[in-house]
């Protein structure tokens, strides 16, 4: 005897459900969040380039406040001849102070000068081209560093700030102090420059 269940057999197609339709009010509103959502990617994609710019400046500030600077430059004429001397090891000392100016105009348009002093001081071979080359009235570029000493007078502190010279140039014509002219070129093959 067969089974009613064999005799029964039947065949029905499988179809997947049909998507629910939708409006055209929300396709364009599905159209609008899609380019809404690639616009604030492509933003939040330049934002992450502008701080990640932003956090290696950050960086580079820091190492550089991490750097320190003394740096003087100064151009301008000497007050007075350089007072020379010789320290216990042997070392030529040049100590001379330079001028330099700035020209403003006063309240009433007046132009008035302001002159700085500076004190400045140089050793070794600067020391003797400043020996030998530069006299009151010498004009010259300076290039050095802050130094400030300091040592007890009397029973108070006292202190002194001078630029020590690193880089010299000799500006203008002088007469130097081994009888050459202004005119007359230097050859002295050690001087560098």
């Amino acid at each position: 005897m067969k089974h009613p269940e064999d005799a029964l057999t039947v065949e029905l197609p499988i179809t997947e459900p049909a998507a629910p339709k939708r409006s055209s009010h929300v396709e364009t509103a599905l159209r609008h969040l899609t380019k809404d959502r690639d616009r604030l990617t492509a933003k939040r994609d330049d934002l992450n380039k502008q701080i990640e710019a932003i956090d290696q400046a950050i960086m580079a500030l820091r190492w550089a406040m991490s750097k320190t600077v003394n740096k003087v430059i100064l151009l301008g004429n000497l007050g007075r001849d350089p007072d020379i001397k010789t320290t216990g090891g042997g070392t030529l000392v040049a100590g001379f102070s330079i001028a330099t100016s700035q020209r403003r105009k006063d309240a009433n348009g007046n132009w008035q000068d302001n002159t700085e002093w500076h004190s400045l001081i140089a050793f070794g071979r600067t020391a003797e081209i400043i020996r030998d080359y530069v006299k009151k009235g010498s004009s010259v570029y300076i290039e050095g560093r802050l130094q400030t000493r300091s040592w007890d007078k009397d029973g108070s502190k006292q202190y002194r700030t001078d630029v020590v010279v690193e880089e010299l140039v000799l500006l203008g014509k002088s007469e130097s102090k081994s009888t050459q002219t202004a005119q007359e070129p230097i050859e002295d093959p050690d001087i560098p420059f």
